[in-house]
Order: structure tokens, then C-alpha cells, then sequence
């Protein structure tokens, strides 16, 4: 069942407002004008056409919010790093209920600085031991050449950051006592295009964009949302019909297939990994793209690599 009927109704009514109107505003034009019935007539006549003019002209912007809306898009970013704050990640984290989920390549962003690693510490320690949600990290096998290449669109070191956020978060899961199990830690060899952040029925989406490190790249912020025909058929008790997909199921669907091909990290595994990164550049890590965006004024180009600067003089 579609909700493609409403714009319909909506711009019905419109016309029903106008004719209504006209009706009331040539009644009381032949109405005797020495009473009050015409001032009351013609009143509502030019209110009620004031009043369909306005939501004509109003319809194309309710029908896209609530396309949108109907498609589980609560919000928009332009740069990840400057429209979601780390306090907002926090409260992503210590808000869950059931589980909290992230697909990424480096996913070093929870210990970018020694205040940030603390507080993601604090968050998952208490959303674990409190609400006892199960936490899966996934990133992108570093030992790959789509890692390699990541890291080169990226200009940081994309590996080194993976091999340390998965060491902190394992040193985390060790924290946990009794709760361990509810943080578990995987690798995978798929071609990263987005980061999913899922947490419930929330999800922050990050495309990923070529030669550009996804810390500056748009996304989405979703939710699994009820349209407005879902709800009528709860109220009426109407079979269900078939339902628009939303954007939160195509990147939901997308991670849980990346997650049943994934391979669980185990602690020889990170051995392994550790020792392979001493071969891995280490001078610009993600914490240095972040204090560089911090200290670049707002109208300042994005550095150019060698490729972009053959292309220009071409």
C-alpha cells in the first residue's frame, strides 16, 4: 500500500477551499448590505481562498518532508567531523538498548585524543554493564591492498589507526569482566563505500567520497520510521499491503552482509596484525586531519595530492 494518494487529497481539498470560498464571496455580494451578514460572508469567502492559496504553495515542500520522512531520513550532514559533535556520539552509544553496530575502514575516531578515548571508554562500559547491549566493531582488514588504497585516497595513515583502535578496543573488551562477550571485534575484505554506524533502530551513514578521508565526507542520519499508511492499517486493523522499503533497511541489509562474511579478531590475530603495522607509515594519523581541519580557516582549499595537480595542468 502506497501513500502516493495523499498529494492527490491534499490538492483536492485546495480546490474544494477555493470553490467553497467563491461561493461564500458571491453570496454575499447579493446579500442585503445594510446587515452583517455580508461582512460575515465575504469574511470567510476571503479566508477560506487566503487560506488554499497558502497551502498550494506550501504542498511541495510538506510532500518532500514527508517523502523524506516516509523514507526513515530524520537529517542531513554536509562534514562529519564538523556537524556531529563527539558528545553526540557518546550519547549514540550510552542510549542504546539493544545493540550498537559499526561498519568501518579505520574507526579510530573513539580515541582521537586521550578526553575522547575516555569518554567512548566510560560510554561503552556503562551501556554494556547497565544495559547490557552487544557491541560489534567491524573494519576493513588492513593486510588488504583495498586498505592500502583507502589509505592513499585518505592521506593519513588509514592502517596504522585500524591495527590501534582495534588493540584499544580489545584491551576494552578484556575491561569487561563477565561482559565480554558482549564485544566482539571483526575484519573484513569488502569494498568500503560508506560507514554505518546502527544503533537500534538508528543509523548514521557516512559515503565515503575518493581522495578524501571520510572524517570530511556527507551522510544521512536514519531511523526506522512508521508512514502514515502503516499507521492507519494498525488503527483500522487493515491487512498489511506492501510497504515502501525505507533507506535504514538498504543499509542494514548492507551491513549484515558484510558482517556474515567478516572474521572474528581473535588475540593471535591482533599479534599478527600489531607486528604487520610496524611496516605501516605512521605520521599523519586521524587525529592529525582533525587538529589541521580545527586550525584551517573556514575558506582554506583542501590539500591536493599529486594526481589532482597533473589533471589541473592537463
Amino acid at each position: 500500500m502506497d501513500n502516493t494518494w495523499l498529494p492527490t487529497v491534499r490538492r483536492w481539498g485546495v480546490g474544494i477551499g477555493v470553490a467553497i470560498g467563491c461561493c461564500f464571496l458571491i453570496a454575499g455580494a447579493f446579500l442585503n448590505p445594510a446587515g452583517w451578514a455580508p461582512a460575515v460572508t465575504l469574511t470567510i469567502g476571503g479566508a477560506l481562498i487566503a487560506a488554499a492559496v497558502l497551502a498550494y504553495f506550501a504542498l511541495p515542500k510538506d510532500e518532500f518532508v514527508e517523502r523524506l520522512w516516509d523514507l526513515g531520513i530524520i537529517n542531513l550532514f554536509m562534514r562529519r567531523a564538523k556537524d556531529i559533535a563527539d558528545d553526540d556520539w557518546v550519547q549514540f552509544v550510552t542510549t542504546a538498548r539493544h545493540h550498537y553496530r559499526v561498519l568501518g575502514a579505520g574507526n579510530h575516531g573513539y580515541l582521537s585524543s586521550e578526553p575522547t578515548a575516555e569518554k567512548f571508554h566510560s560510554a561503552f562500559q556503562y551501556a554494556i554493564a547497565n544495559h547490557h547491549i552487544d557491541v560489534e566493531i567491524l573494519w576493513l582488514n588492513p593486510q588488504t591492498q583495498l586498505a592500502e588504497r583507502r589509505e592513499a585516497e585518505e592521506r593519513r595513515d588509514t592502517r596504522f589507526d585500524s591495527v590501534e583502535a582495534i588493540d584499544w578496543f580489545y584491551a576494552l573488551a578484556e575491561s569487561l569482566g563477565a561482559d565480554k562477550p558482549h564485544l566482539r571485534l571483526f575484519e573484513y575484505e569488502s569494498t568500503p563505500s560508506c560507514g554505518i554506524v546502527w544503533a537500534d533502530d538508528r543509523l548514521i551513514v557516512t559515503q565515503y567520497l575518493p581522495a578524501q578521508a571520510d572524517l570530511f565526507a556527507p551522510g544521512l542520519i536514519l531511523r526506522k520510521t512508521e508512514s502514515v499508511p502503516r499507521r492507519l492499517r494498525k488503527l483500522v486493523h487493515l491487512a498489511p499491503g506492501r510497504e515502501r522499503e525505507q533507506m535504514a533497511d538498504v543499509y542494514i541489509s548492507a551491513y549484515k552482509q558484510v558482517r556474515s562474511h567478516a572474521k572474528e579478531i581473535t588475540k593471535d590475530r591482533l599479534t599478527e596484525l600489531k607486528q604487520a603495522s610496524e611496516a605501516f607509515p605512521h605520521h599523519r594519523s586521524e587525529a592529525v586531519l582533525r587538529k589541521e581541519d580545527a586550525e584551517k580557516p573556514k575558506d582554506a582549499e583542501e590539500p591536493k595530492d599529486e594526481e589532482k595537480l597533473k589533471d589541473e595542468k592537463k
